[in-house]
């Protein structure tokens, strides 16, 4: 039940950032969706740029340097996160970040206006990311320089084409509801947390290039 929870977020929130038009998102849905329309425009667009010809070397080069310092702070931010719920056994801060980010977007949070020196350090590595995956989002590639890296993702027919932003939208909140209201131990609340935003970090450029997805690392561990 736990992997089904886990998969379906992921799944909705792609599916909410991808129902947008080309270069907009679902805005302030939380933390999570933030870090799943990163990961998934991100590898998206690596992909293309490395399999790219008609690109020179060098700016591949540029590129991969800002792919890997999106990894690395958003690594940081989402580990350190991972262990500061799982030490005091309560989701504190993903709460915290997850309202700010309901209520603004990154860029409008003023690190003055919060107290905790913690919560402070979050928003700004938070911020850290989003300046550094705005330059790599406007790497462009030859075939179709103005294309958005949503375009070309493949959905897998996990949800209904013709469904709306709206339901789509509705669709999470019940699932999360659901997550929120199970009467359970607080250990799997943090549990179930911890494991989504592990889900959301990005893959290196090493496996993006192998084509090796988790999916694939999953079967081949069962093996």
């Amino acid at each position: 039940m736990k992997k089904i929870l886990v998969f379906a977020i992921i799944c909705l929130l792609a599916n909410i950032s991808f129902a947008q038009t080309q270069d907009s998102k679902a805005e302030n849905l939380g933390l999570i969706s933030e870090l799943v329309f990163i990961k998934l425009t991100s590898e998206n667009l690596a992909i293309r740029i490395v399999n790219d010809t008609l690109i020179k070397e060098e700016d591949k080069i540029k590129f991969v340097n800002l792919y890997n310092d999106v990894k690395i702070i958003s690594d940081q931010v989402i580990l350190q996160l991972m262990t500061d719920c799982r030490r005091k056994n309560n989701l504190r801060y993903f709460k915290k970040i997850d309202i700010l980010l309901v209520e603004k977007n990154i860029t409008q949070i003023e690190e003055s206006n919060l107290s905790e020196l913690k919560l402070k350090g979050y928003i700004k590595n938070l911020k850290k990311i989003n300046s550094v995956y705005n330059k790599l989002m406007a790497f462009k590639t030859s075939d179709k320089p103005n294309e958005s890296p949503l375009l070309n993702m493949s959905l897998k027919g996990f949800f209904p084409a013709t469904m709306s932003v709206e339901e789509l939208t509705g669709v999470l909140s019940f699932v999360t509801a659901t997550i929120k209201d199970i009467r359970e131990s607080k250990e799997k609340k943090v549990e179930k947390i911890t494991t989504i935003l592990n889900e959301v970090r990005l893959s290196s450029l090493q496996d993006l290039v192998k084509g090796k997805t988790k999916e694939a690392e999953k079967k081949e561990e069962k093996k």
